[in-house]
């Protein structure tokens, strides 16, 4: 029987961690989209933010 090194428990831990980044930035860019006209009134758009959204969103 194979001895137990612990890469498996390395190899989820990193493939659960990225799973949690890109579900945050899933969430960050909803909110963005759905939220827009309230950054916009609270001034915290800036053209930076504005063209990743037209890049990445339709």
């Amino acid at each position: 029987m194979a001895s137990n090194t612990g890469e498996n428990e390395v190899s989820l831990r990193s493939i659960a961690n990225m799973t949690r980044l890109i579900s945050t930035l899933v969430l960050a860019l909803h909110i963005c989209y759905f939220c827009y006209q309230a950054f916009q009134n609270w001034r915290l758009t800036s053209l930076i933010s504005d063209r990743i959204l037209d890049t990445i969103l339709p």
